[in-house]
C-alpha cells in the first residue's frame, strides 16, 4: 500500500519533547519474572516444531551456529486476515519484548513486511508509538531500498508535527544523502509552509552550509516568490547575504546575486518616501561603488520615475562628484534626451556663494563642451544670465593662449560665425583685451570686409572710440584700402572730432603716395574741406621736407584752383625801404637756392632827376639761402617805400 493509504494509529503520540524523554523506558521491551519463566520453560522444550491446536505451527531452535537455521523462534498462522501471529504484554512496569544481538551489522528487532504494508508499527496510547535509544549509534535507523519510497515516513492526521527532532547540544534534525536532497519538505496545503523554522536566539533559524561549488540555500516556486523573508526589526534587514571570501589576490563573490531569464534579477520596493526601493553601501574608506550595474548591450543602469527625477545622485565629499561617467568609444559619456521642450540635460549650481558652474566640461584634445541643434531658429549653445541687475555675461569664453569664444558658421549658410543681440540699450556684441584688439574680423573673400558693421536706423554702421589718446577705429590692408566707407545717399565717411586740439581725419602713409587721396568720377571735388568755425577747411603740413599740400594736373587744367583771396605764411611778407637808402634786408629762412623771390613796390620811392631814366626801380633781388634775402633798387628812395614778397619753389 502507498503512504497515503496507510491508517493512522489509534492513539496520537505526543508532539512535547519532554514526554518523549520522560516515557523512553516505558517502551523498552523488558520481561519481567513471568517472561523470565516461559523463556525458561521453551528452552527446556527439544522438538524443533509442533502441530498447534489450531492448525499452526510454531519452531523453537536454539542452534543459532547452525547453517540450515537463521532464525531462533519461528511462528506463522493460516487464521483469517487481521490475527496477530505473536501478542507479548505484560501489565509491570519492565518491557514486553527486548531484542538483544551480538552482530554489529544487524538488528535487535527487524520487522519484514513483504505485502507492502510497513515492517514495524508501533502504538503508543499517551507515549511514542515507536522509540529507539542508543548510547553510540543511531536512536533510529530508517533504510528503503525503493527509490519511489521514504527510508522514514512519518504522517500526524491531526493537527501536530509529523517529525520532531530534539537535541541537547547539536541539531535537532539532520538530512543526509549522497546523492539525492539531504532534507526535503513538502506541504499540500494552500497556505501552508513546506518548511518552518523558528528561533528565539542570535544565531538564524535556518542555516545551510555547503562545503563544494553549490548554494548553501536554494529555493524554487512555481508561482511564488522562491525565496520570502520578513522581519520586525527596525535596523536589520528581513534578507542578509554575505561573503566572507578574505583572499585579495582573487577576488571575493557578491553577497547576494539575483538570476531571472525574461525579468528583473533583482527588484526592491519599499513603501517609505524618505528611503530608496533598492540601496547599495560600500563603507570602504579608499574605494568601491555602493552601487554597479553592467549589460552585455543594454543599459548598465536604468532609472524611471512617474512623478519626479528618474536618477539623482548626490556626492557629500567637497570634492567629490554627483554623476562621473566614463567611456572608451566616440559616443558621449552623458547623454540626455528629452522628448518634451525641457533640456537633455541640465546642470546647476545653488551655492550662495563662491560657487561653480553648472555645467563644465574639459577636454584634452577636443571641445570641452559641444552643442548641436538642427532647428533653424535655435542655438548650438545658449547662455542666458537673469540677473536683475547688471550681471554678468549670458556666454563667456576664456583661453589662455588661444581664442576666449570661437564661433564658424559653415559654407553654404549666410549666417555669421559669432552674432550678439541687445534687445535693451547696451551693445550687441563687445570684445575687449587687456594687450590686443578689442574686436578682430578677419575675412578670406574678396568682396566682403574683415569687420562689417550695420545699422538699420539712422546711425553709423561702425563706431570706434578710445577712451585714452589713440585712435577710435583703424583699418589696416596688405593690398587694398586699410578703410573703406560706402554710402549709398548719404557721407561714405563721417570723422567728427570734439576736442579742442583733436582732427577730424588723420591719415598716415609712409610711401610715396598720398596719405589721403580723394577720387570723384563726377564734378565734384576729390576732397573737400569745410570749416564752419574760424579755422582753415584743408590744411596741409609738409614739415619733413616734402610739400604741405600738393596741387598737380596732367591733363591741362588747373593744378590749382581758389576761389577768393589766398593767403601764406612764412613765404610771404612785406617791409619797407627807407628813403635815401636803394636797399632793404628782409630775414627769411625758407629762402633756398632755387627760391623764386617775387618783390612788388607798394608806393612811388620817387625819382632822381629829369628825364625817362629818372624813375627809381627794384633792380634785382639778392639770395641768401637760409638768412632771407636783399631788395636792390637803381637808385636811392627818396620816399619810405613799402614792399611786398612772395617767396616760392620752383
Amino acid at each position: 500500500m502507498s503512504r497515503q493509504d496507510r491508517q493512522p494509529a489509534e492513539h496520537e503520540p505526543s508532539d512535547k519533547p519532554e514526554e518523549v524523554v520522560s516515557r523512553r523506558r516505558a517502551f523498552t521491551l523488558a520481561a519481567g519474572a513471568a517472561a523470565a519463566a516461559g523463556a525458561a520453560a521453551l528452552a527446556a522444550a527439544d522438538p524443533r516444531g509442533a502441530a498447534a491446536e489450531d492448525g499452526n505451527s510454531f519452531e523453537l531452535g536454539f542452534d543459532f551456529n547452525s547453517a540450515s537455521h537463521t532464525t531462533g523462534l519461528s511462528l506463522s498462522i493460516d487464521a483469517a486476515s487481521g490475527t496477530d501471529v505473536m501478542k507479548l504484554e505484560t501489565d509491570q512496569a519492565g518491557r514486553a519484548l527486548l531484542g538483544v544481538t551480538k552482530n554489529s551489522d544487524e538488528p535487535a528487532i527487524e520487522g519484514d513486511n513483504n505485502q507492502g504494508g510497513p515492517g514495524v508499527k508501533g502504538l503508543g496510547t499517551f507515549g511514542p508509538g515507536v522509540v529507539g535509544d542508543s548510547t553510540a549509534g543511531d536512536g533510529v535507523q530508517a533504510l528503503s531500498h525503493n527509490d519511489q519510497h521514504y527510508a522514514l515516513y512519518a504522517q500526524n492526521t491531526s493537527a501536530g508535527i509529523a517529525v520532531f527532532g530534539a537535541s541537547s547540544g547539536g541539531a535537532g534534525v539532520v538530512g543526509q544523502s549522497n546523492s539525492g536532497d539531504g532534507m526535503q519538505a513538502l506541504t499540500g496545503g494552500s497556505a501552508a509552509r513546506a518548511l518552518f523554522a523558528n528561533a528565539s536566539s542570535s544565531a538564524p533559524a535556518v542555516d545551510a552550509s555547503n562545503g563544494g561549488s553549490g548554494a548553501g540555500v536554494a529555493a524554487s516556486s512555481s508561482s511564488g516568490p522562491g525565496v520570502s523573508a520578513t522581519t520586525a526589526s527596525t535596523s536589520e534587514p528581513a534578507v542578509h547575504g554575505t561573503n566572507t571570501a578574505s583572499d585579495l589576490t582573487k577576488g571575493g563573490g557578491p553577497g547576494i546575486v539575483g538570476e531571472s531569464t525574461l525579468s528583473d534579477a533583482v527588484r526592491g520596493f519599499s513603501h517609505s518616501s524618505t528611503n530608496a526601493g533598492v540601496f547599495g553601501s560600500n563603507d570602504n574608506a579608499t574605494a568601491g561603488n555602493g552601487v554597479t550595474g553592467f549589460s552585455q548591450s543594454g543599459y548598465g543602469v536604468t532609472a524611471v520615475s512617474a512623478t519626479s527625477d528618474a536618477l539623482i545622485a548626490v556626492a557629500e565629499s567637497s570634492t567629490g562628484r554627483g554623476v562621473l561617467a566614463s567611456v572608451a568609444s566616440s559616443a558621449a559619456s552623458i547623454e540626455g534626451d528629452n522628448a518634451g521642450s525641457g533640456a537633455g540635460v541640465l546642470g546647476s549650481n545653488t551655492s550662495k556663494s563662491g560657487g561653480g558652474p553648472g555645467v563644465s566640461g574639459t577636454s584634452a584634445t577636443s571641445d570641452g563642451v559641444q552643442g548641436s541643434t538642427s532647428d533653424t531658429s535655435h542655438s548650438g549653445v545658449s547662455g542666458s544670465n537673469t540677473a536683475s541687475e547688471k550681471g554678468g555675461p549670458g556666454v563667456s569664453g576664456s583661453s589662455l593662449t588661444g581664442h576666449g569664444v570661437f564661433g564658424a558658421s559653415q559654407q553654404g549658410g549666410d549666417g555669421a560665425g559669432v552674432f550678439g543681440v541687445n534687445n535693451g540699450t547696451g551693445p550687441g556684441m563687445v570684445g575687449g583685451s587687456s594687450k590686443g584688439d578689442g574686436v578682430q574680423g578677419v575675412t578670406g573673400d574678396d568682396g566682403h570686409s574683415g569687420v562689417y558693421g550695420v545699422n538699420g536706423a539712422d546711425g553709423p554702421g561702425v563706431t570706434g572710440e578710445s577712451l585714452h589718446g589713440g585712435p577710435g577705429v583703424i583699418g589696416k590692408s596688405a593690398g587694398g584700402p586699410g578703410v573703406s566707407a560706402t554710402s549709398q545717399t548719404g557721407d561714405a565717411l563721417l570723422a567728427v572730432a570734439v576736442g579742442a586740439a583733436a582732427r577730424g581725419v588723420v591719415a598716415t602713409a609712409t610711401s610715396s603716395a598720398a596719405s589721403v587721396e580723394g577720387d570723384n568720377a563726377g564734378s565734384g571735388a576729390g576732397i573737400f574741406g569745410a570749416n564752419t568755425g574760424s579755422g582753415p577747411g584743408v590744411a596741409g603740413d609738409g614739415s619733413s621736407g616734402g610739400p604741405g599740400v600738393l596741387a598737380r594736373n596732367t591733363a591741362g587744367g588747373f593744378a590749382l584752383h581758389v576761389v577768393g583771396t589766398v593767403q601764406f605764411q612764412g613765404v610771404a611778407g612785406g617791409g619797407t625801404i627807407n628813403a635815401n637808402s636803394d636797399n632793404a634786408v628782409v630775414s627769411n629762412p625758407n629762402v633756398t637756392a632755387n627760391s623764386v623771390i617775387s618783390v612788388t613796390l607798394m608806393a612811388d620811392p620817387g625819382t632822381v632827376g629829369h628825364g625817362p631814366f629818372a624813375l627809381t626801380t627794384l633792380q634785382w633781388v639778392e639770395r641768401k639761402v637760409g638768412t632771407g634775402f636783399t631788395i636792390h633798387l637803381n637808385a636811392a628812395a627818396q620816399n619810405n617805400t613799402p614792399f611786398a614778397y612772395l617767396i616760392v619753389e620752383p
